[in-house]
């Protein structure tokens, strides 16, 4: 599951299902409650409004876009980068190991818009203390 904040920022979960009440559970801690959400039509997501300030859906057997505002465009073009990076660069991602690949991902999108150096140096200060090791990786 993918939440972008009009403002850039991307947050994504892995998910065991995509039922109403696992995604509904996931995003209310993650999503503030005075924020209006904007989704696809997915059925899952009925009901949202009872949680947040406003849903808007948009439903694109009908319309791409509905509007310069309620459109679902962010996500989609996350999940593209995301999908192009597991079959161009990574070619298989584990069950096990998905999270590791969302967190690079969501790290890639969250600082798009920073010089290479920035980017660099920001990596290398939070990978201090972060050591994972062959084995830790490998073991069941």
């Amino acid at each position: 599951m993918t939440l972008i904040d009009r403002e850039g920022d991307v947050k994504t979960v892995k998910v065991d299902n995509v039922r109403k009440g696992t995604l509904q559970a996931l995003a209310r801690p993650i999503v503030d409650q005075s924020a209006t959400i904007v989704t696809d039509a997915h059925l899952s997501y009925e009901g949202l409004d009872e949680h947040f300030a406003g849903h808007h859906i948009v439903d694109h057997s009908k319309t791409f876009v509905r509007g310069v505002i309620m459109h679902t465009n962010f996500a989609e073009s996350y999940h593209s980068l995301l999908k192009r990076g597991i079959i161009g660069a990574f070619h298989h991602v584990s069950d096990k190991h998905l999270p590791r690949y969302l967190g690079e991902f969501d790290r890639r999108w969250n600082t798009r818009k920073e010089p290479d150096g920035v980017r660099t140096a920001n990596v290398i200060q939070t990978a201090i203390g972060k050591r994972i090791r062959y084995q830790e990786v490998t073991s069941k």
